[in-house]
């Protein structure tokens, strides 16, 4: 019978593609030197008819499934490539970034796919950026870094694209062949941040950008406080939902950075913000739940399974304290009332919120007993 669900799923996902229920959204990307927009990132979304706008994590499995994530990158590249246009021909010489998938990179054919689709716009190459996650070079896959260096060489732009640890060796990842490097997840840049000297999730990077003299990029700056901090540690550009939330292309045509961004580039640092009384708290309406970053930070986790119960209003960050001391497992109701599991990995991810009840249990792992040698451990004890 799930297996049964999971098919119809997977079917609906090929569908609606078909039937172009996917559309792009475009997250605006500054230089934090001039604070200036000089490009944006393609997001992909599902306008579902009966649970609105998904994101991602909530059909991309179901394309792979069905062998359509060549179709899905078709359309997301064609309509960047339109949005490109669009700009161009206003003068505005923005780059826009694509995402790929590892399944993807392993494609001798992906060279020519993406040329084809660049050139019924007429655009150079060098407006398009692809993020590459680190994850790829797990694989070990032989097709992998031909594919890349034939990416460079008909001159499209690529991006390093790192969430929280290091997942790959420096030493195998060929940083020759990337244009920039890229931090994403506010969850991450919040908890490096609050680390004063960056942490090792943004220091790693840091090294890597200034050992090949690479633009740094964050891609989660949620505040103030945060974006002065990225650009007091060195990074070059910077992007999220303080600088602004993805948006319709048409949008960006007469969008302007915010004064309340530049405020935050220019001047001192932010204050931090004082704790809002409890009865003000209560005031708020009963709908407006709290976003999970600060319902798990302000839950005190113990020996046993915590269980987190609200309802999700809109998208949300999946933002856990710590990382990796935890091993969280996020179920959402989702199409036809069917459980997906978000893993771990989507830690620092904004996951959609639908309206419906979201329950997160978040086991603290057991502690290690220490290792006893010698006469206590003969003793038993």
């Amino acid at each position: 019978m799930l297996q049964q669900l999971d098919d119809l799923n997977d079917a609906r996902a090929a569908i609606a593609l078909d039937q172009g229920e996917f559309h792009l959204l475009f997250q605006p990307k500054i230089e934090l030197a001039s604070a200036k927009m000089t490009g944006a990132e393609a997001y992909v979304r599902w306008a579902h008819p009966e649970l609105g706008r998904l994101l991602p994590a909530s059909f991309l499995s179901a394309l792979e499934r069905q062998e359509r994530l060549a179709d899905l990158t078709n359309m997301v590249l064609r309509e960047s490539a339109q949005a490109a246009r669009r700009w161009y021909n206003q003068g505005r010489s923005w780059h826009v970034t694509v995402n790929l998938s590892p399944a993807e990179l392993i494609d001798p054919e992906l060279g020519d796919r993406l040329t084809a689709l660049v050139d019924e716009c007429e655009l150079p190459y060098g407006l398009f950026v692809f993020d590459i996650p680190e994850s790829a070079f797990l694989v070990r896959d032989e097709n992998l870094i031909p594919v890349l260096e034939d990416m460079r060489h008909r001159g499209f732009a690529l991006a390093l694209e790192g969430r929280g640890a290091m997942t790959a060796s420096a030493e195998d990842i060929p940083l020759a062949l990337f244009n920039e490097i890229k931090v994403s997840g506010s969850a991450i840049i919040k908890f490096a941040l609050t680390t004063k000297s960056a942490g090792g999730l943004i220091a790693e990077r840091q090294k890597m950008a200034a050992a090949h003299s690479l633009p740094l990029t964050a891609v989660g700056a949620e505040d103030a406080r945060t974006l002065h901090a990225l650009k007091e540690l060195g990074f070059t550009y910077a992007q999220g939902a303080f600088i602004s939330r993805p948006a319709e292309a048409r949008v960006l045509d007469t969008w302007t950075v915010p004064a309340a961004v530049k405020a935050a580039l220019t001047g001192p640092a932010p204050r931090t913000r004082k704790a809002t009384a409890p009865q003000r708290a209560e005031k708020k309406p009963a709908s407006k739940a709290a976003p999970l970053k600060k319902s798990l930070q302000d839950t005190a986790f113990g020996p046993e399974m915590v269980t987190l119960d609200f309802e999700a209003i809109g998208d949300f960050d999946l933002a856990l304290p710590g990382p990796g001391n935890f091993n969280p497992l996020c179920l959402i109701m989702a199409e036809r009332m069917r459980l997906i599991r978000h893993a771990p990995q989507l830690h620092g991810r904004r996951v959609p919120g639908i309206g419906k009840r979201i329950v997160m249990k978040v086991p603290e792992p057991p502690m290690k007993k220490p290792r006893r040698t010698g006469m206590l451990a003969r003793l038993g004890f």
